[in-house]
């Protein structure tokens, strides 16, 4: 399945990895993933075309669904594809070589855009629950097709380095085979200065794990203010009191 029905033991005898990582890894790869991909399209899909309707796409809410669920189905796809082509039996191939060089940092993007999305949309609600008055004029639709905007813009500018980590050389080797001269060709990665820059890689690894960090903790800190209000709210407990959930009655009053 998925390239494995092509390969031969000499190809799966190259692999020097543990035999209970190498079976975990095939397992995820060539089975586990498949599946999860699938079923994860097709409920973006049915997402998108009921979210698309006319009556359901007036609301800022489900304009950050649908572009969640567009980026997600795009990171589905190409991780499907990578696993695929990073099976022993596709490795060293000029296809392989080309599709991965490609599918990499749009990958990156769509897992990026994915999970700021993610915390605009938390944000978003969270505004929308502590600041029901003044929701109706921030949490608009206009608003929310500009911030989505941003943030792909954003979560291009952050990956756009990826691109330029590798480049793809097409290589030319000759054989001499019985007094006669055989040309091969064939595409390779291979990477490039900025690539090889260990300076780069720390800095830009280090840029990465901030941002990815503040993402976390930015969405984790908006769901328990959340889930604190809506505790108060059951509990008859008196929340304007806490002014970090409740705005001044005065303020709502204006």
């Amino acid at each position: 399945m998925f390239g494995l029905v092509h390969c031969n033991a000499s190809i799966l005898a190259r692999q020097n990895t543990d035999p209970n990582l190498y079976f975990v890894r095939t397992l995820m790869r060539n089975w586990l993933w498949p599946i999860i991909t699938f079923f994860g399209i097709t409920g973006n899909i049915l997402a998108v075309t009921v979210l698309t309707k006319r009556r359901m796409i007036q609301s800022s809410t489900n304009n950050y669904l649908v572009a969640l669920a567009l980026v997600d189905t795009a990171y589905l796809i190409l991780t499907l594809i990578i696993n695929t082509l990073q099976n022993p039996c596709f490795t060293d191939t000029s296809l392989s070589e080309i599709f991965l060089t490609i599918c990499r940092p749009i990958a990156d993007f769509s897992s990026n855009a994915s999970v700021w999305l993610t915390v605009t949309f938390t944000v978003e609600r969270w505004v929308a629950i502590t600041y029901p008055l003044q929701s109706r004029r921030w949490c608009t639709i206009n608003l929310a097709r500009r911030i989505i905007c941003g943030v792909l813009l954003a979560s291009l500018i952050c990956t756009l380095p990826s691109a330029f980590e590798v480049k793809l050389v097409r290589i030319v080797e000759r054989k001499n085979v019985s007094n006669t001269s055989i040309c091969t060709s064939y595409i390779k990665a291979e990477p490039t200065v900025l690539g090889s820059s260990l300076l780069y890689h720390q800095i830009y690894f280090n840029f990465v794990t901030y941002v990815s960090q503040f993402q976390r903790e930015r969405e984790t800190e908006n769901l328990m203010r959340i889930q604190i209000y809506k505790i108060k709210l059951r509990s008859n407990i008196p929340v304007s009191q806490d002014l970090s959930l409740v705005p001044d009655s005065r303020s709502q009053a204006s």
